[in-house]
């Protein structure tokens, strides 16, 4: 039987796979494929960002992965994206507001994001109060 703290992680890990599996799917999509973003109203993909972003983003993925045997061992990259992950919400929020991002793409993003913050805050909380 697997114990509550390992759930939560794994929890974690999962969500991290799904969501940003999902993100890198769309990057791509959208980089090779430029009429999509027409249709979604977003901004052309620069090719530095994209060559830094999408290898990122698969090896959260990989880890996760990884992490899911064991759990414990891969909780520096749930902390991690707890610092990094309001960040990247100031920078959509930038975006919003100098009219480079449709605030409808913003908000869904940023529920993505809240999501793996507040996540994340549950399962490292939950590890250090060992409950």
């Amino acid at each position: 039987m697997i114990n509550k703290q390992d759930f939560r992680l794994k929890c974690m890990y999962i969500y991290n796979i799904i969501i940003t599996s999902g993100f890198t799917i769309i990057i791509i999509l959208f980089f090779f494929f430029p009429k999509l973003r027409i249709l979604f109203a977003w901004e052309g993909s620069d090719p530095i960002i994209f060559s830094l972003i999408v290898p990122f983003y698969i090896i959260i993925v990989i880890f996760s992965v990884i992490f899911m045997l064991n759990p414990k061992s891969g909780v520096f990259l749930l902390k991690m994206q707890i610092y990094y992950k309001p960040f990247t919400i100031a920078f959509i929020i930038y975006f919003v507001l100098t009219n480079k991002i449709h605030i409808l793409w913003a908000i869904i993003i940023i529920i993505g994001l809240l999501g793996y913050i507040f996540g994340n805050i549950w399962a490292v909380y939950l590890i250090k109060n060992n409950k």
